[in-house]
């Protein structure tokens, strides 16, 4: 396959890839704004931070099953601590 064609399967994957990642984002984003204007306990704080690590394992895990990305120890580790890759 070129790599410099685009077919159906790649677009598909980059759409739903960006509009995932973008969906999931402002989700988290709603989510923490309206935890955090209210009484923020350690209860919603966790949940927060759970729902972020959730969400990343499970699309990271699917764009390993579709071919999208490649399983490396850097990807992993940029997927678990985001904070280091600002």
């Amino acid at each position: 396959m070129d790599s410099d064609k685009l077919d159906f399967r790649l677009i598909f994957i980059l759409l739903f890839g960006w509009g995932g990642k973008t969906g999931i984002n402002c989700f988290v984003l709603i989510t923490g704004y309206f935890m955090c204007k209210s009484h923020i306990t350690l209860k919603k704080f966790l949940k927060l931070v759970f729902e972020r690590y959730f969400y990343a394992i499970i699309l990271f895990a699917v764009f390993l099953i579709t071919g999208y990305a490649k399983f490396s120890g850097i990807s992993f580790l940029k997927m678990i601590f985001p904070f280091f890759i600002v």
